[in-house]
């Protein structure tokens, strides 16, 4: 997705050096998006049990690296607020990582890419989904290209809006059990390794 990449993708299509390009970061701008096939990160589904919500400890966490910019910001102010858990993914193993967000009813997440010029389907978005979690994207995200925002995930504006959707989930454990399950579904159904 990150446009610093893209001459050199329009160069391995015009020498011809692959039969097909495949990304797995859900955007569908940029060469591949234009002339290749894009999917979301296959995520094993095995490797997620079912944790029972009301005994998930964290209402909502974040777990990543903050990296900079917006995203650093957004997951900075959140943490000033104290309305989420926050957890670096590189000082966790890949079964902490599942486990943490097993642990959490509500996953942030912040499409801006690593390389932070641009935004794409995180496969946090993928793991939340199959841990079970009710998914908060930032809202003008490509999550909305494949999911439907109140009906597979909640959407908030910034760190003020996060904070409220977060309220909202508190309040509404029953419709927000029923987000969270249907964002898992259609992973399943529709974005797993099989597929």
């Amino acid at each position: 997705v990150d446009p610093a990449w893209w001459p050199q993708l329009d160069d391995y299509y015009d020498r011809g050096h692959f039969a097909l390009q495949i990304g797995i970061d859900g955007v569908r701008v940029g060469p591949i998006g234009e002339r290749g096939l894009v999917g979301l990160c296959p995520i094993d589904p095995s490797s997620f049990a079912g944790i029972p919500w009301d005994s998930r400890r964290y209402l909502a966490g974040f777990a990543g690296n903050r990296h900079r910019g917006e995203r650093a910001e957004f997951i900075d102010e959140m943490i000033r607020l104290d309305a989420i858990e926050y957890r670096p993914r590189d000082d966790k193993t890949p079964e902490e990582y599942r486990a943490f967000l097993q642990d959490c009813k509500i996953m942030i997440n912040h499409p801006m890419s690593g390389g932070g010029t641009s935004r794409h389907v995180k496969a946090r978005v993928l793991e939340a989904a199959l841990a079970g979690c009710v998914l908060l994207e930032l809202g003008d995200s490509p999550t909305a290209d494949w999911f439907t925002a109140g009906c597979d995930y909640l959407e908030y504006r910034d760190a003020d809006d996060a904070v409220k959707k977060i309220e909202w989930v508190r309040e509404n454990p029953i419709r927000a059990r029923e987000i969270a399950a249907a964002l898992r579904t259609r992973v399943l159904n529709e974005h797993s390794p099989a597929i």
